[in-house]
């Protein structure tokens, strides 16, 4: 569970990031 939340918010960061 808890490794797919970091990929969850790690790919959140990335759309972030990128986005910005």
């Amino acid at each position: 569970n808890a490794d797919l939340i970091l990929n969850e918010l790690s790919r959140g960061f990335v759309l972030v990031v990128l986005s910005a």
